[in-house]
């Protein structure tokens, strides 16, 4: 009688079968849930991306003044950009008011999933400007400013050299004009969370495409009133910095040449919005939409099948 050896048992080659399909199914397994981490990591990132714009926009809304203490504001009666100077007695700024926040976004070459820390940088400069307009003469107070050019916005940061902070949004080396540097630095400069990066923003026709490159927005009290009382009456505004090799002095620059627009109509509240497109560190995309659905404070995350075309 044959006695079978092993009775029960596996054969050498079932146990490797075996061995492999569990290895497969664990690598599969860790696969998945590494790229599930990944996804909510990115995903967490551009919520809170999301989350400051909408905080930025509550900020204008509610007038939060940033704090100016030790600087002295002043606007004369012909009507020229306000100046800050510094001052040993307690700061006056009667005649200046704050307009608004300006969030920009860029760096010094092309981002992409090799280097998405180039993109990561952001700023949010606070605006103010004049608080009133005084009539040809000078002689009295017609009434306050009802557009740029007559507030004669100015962005309150003062940013002459390379910043060597590398967590900061990049300075780079365009000067102000002298009359800017007393201005007070209130830029409040970070980056963003969870290794997302803003790759591409642009102000977006009625199908999603490109119109044109921006680097930043701004939310601005709105101007167009017949009373001092600007409260809960924001605009969006769209700046034109490039948005490459974007530089916070561009910004500030940016921002303080609205003073001279005699049009304020193709910067406020474009039909369609601005879009900002983002990157994360393993490929994973996304948008941020500013101003769409006929409302210009609306920030919206897009879902990844409807990202618009010109984030591709």
């Amino acid at each position: 009688m044959r006695r079978r050896l092993n009775p029960g048992g596996f054969t050498v080659i079932e146990t490797l079968i075996f061995l492999s399909v569990s290895a497969f199914v664990f690598i599969t397994s860790i696969n998945q849930f590494t790229t599930q981490q990944r996804n909510v990591q990115f995903n967490n990132g551009v919520r809170d991306f999301q989350s400051k714009i909408e905080l930025t926009i509550n900020e204008v809304s509610s007038s939060f003044v940033p704090d100016i203490t030790g600087y002295s504001c002043t606007a004369d009666n012909q009507n020229n950009r306000i100046i800050f100077t510094t001052t040993g007695t307690a700061a006056n700024n009667t005649n200046c008011v704050f307009l608004g926040k300006a969030i920009g976004v860029g760096h010094d070459s092309v981002c992409d999933r090799n280097n998405i820390d180039l993109c990561a940088r952001y700023s949010i400069v606070p605006i103010a400007g004049r608080r009133a307009f005084f009539t040809p003469a000078g002689s009295a107070v017609n009434r306050p400013p009802n557009n740029f050019l007559e507030a004669k916005p100015v962005g309150l940061a003062t940013c002459l050299t390379n910043d060597d902070n590398p967590d900061s949004f990049p300075c780079g080396l365009d000067p102000l004009t002298p009359a800017s540097t007393a201005r007070p630095d209130l830029a409040e400069r970070t980056r963003m969370t969870n290794g997302v990066g803003v790759y591409k923003a642009f102000l977006r026709n009625s199908d999603g495409s490109v119109n044109r490159s921006v680097g930043a927005v701004a939310f601005m009290l709105g101007l167009n009133r017949t009373t001092n009382d600007n409260a809960n009456s924001v605009d969006l505004v769209w700046l034109p910095v490039d948005f490459l090799n974007n530089t916070e002095s561009r910004l500030t620059a940016s921002i303080d040449a609205l003073g001279s627009q005699t049009n304020d109509a193709m910067y406020l509240n474009p039909a369609h919005g601005v879009a900002f497109c983002i990157l994360g560190g393993h490929g994973q995309r996304s948008e941020i939409t500013i101003g769409a659905n006929k409302s210009q404070l609306d920030v919206q995350v897009v879902p990844l099948d409807k990202i618009d075309s010109g984030c591709n």
